[in-house]
């Protein structure tokens, strides 16, 4: 006849191989049944992570629950895939969770896209070039402090340098008279 094997509320740790044992008065059979299980994850969440030493904005993508492994690909807005610099992937019990990072020197609409078969979930951002602005001042504010520090500290240094009698002298005099008084 026909016999069925149902599980309900399948995860992504049921997958492997299940054998079914049938017996009757007279017969008996076994079959091994390996069940795939495919997962569709969270929708891909893009974070901005900084910015590196030219400028150039860090972001990356992110999304987990996947099964098997998905792919992720970065997509500018005129479709070209952009390559990504690093890649984590890592498989829990519940599915697959991935990771990717670009960085991105123009604005433009990023889309982040991960599919699996014929499932697709997609995230976008859209960056402006007052993105890319933003981080130079902080730079140019300190990298101008450092400087006039240096430049303070190597005029003091000269001025005690030349005047290093009459410094220790005004000190005494200070002192001592400080003490009279």
């Amino acid at each position: 006849g026909n016999a069925s094997l149902k599980l309900s509320s399948v995860r992504v740790s049921d997958e492997g191989l299940y054998k079914c044992f049938i017996q009757s008065k007279s017969w008996n059979d076994d079959t091994t049944v390996n069940v795939k299980v495919e997962a569709v994850g969270r929708p891909p969440v893009i974070t901005v992570d900084g910015f590196d030493h030219s400028g150039g904005l860090h972001l990356q993508c992110e999304s987990e629950g996947w099964n098997p492994e998905p792919d992720l690909e970065w997509l500018a807005s005129a479709g070209v895939t952009l390559s990504s610099e690093t890649t984590e992937k890592h498989r829990k019990t519940e599915g697959f969770s991935v990771k990717h990072t670009i960085t991105l020197h123009h604005s433009d609409k990023i889309h982040c896209r991960v599919k699996l078969r014929h499932h697709m979930l997609e995230a976008l951002i859209i960056t402006t070039s007052n993105m890319f602005i933003s981080w130079r001042t902080p730079i140019i504010l300190i990298s101008v402090f450092v400087v006039l520090s240096m430049i303070a500290g190597i005029l003091i240094a000269v001025f005690v340098h030349k005047n290093k009698g009459n410094i220790l002298l005004v000190y005494v005099f200070y002192v001592c008279g400080h003490w009279s008084s």
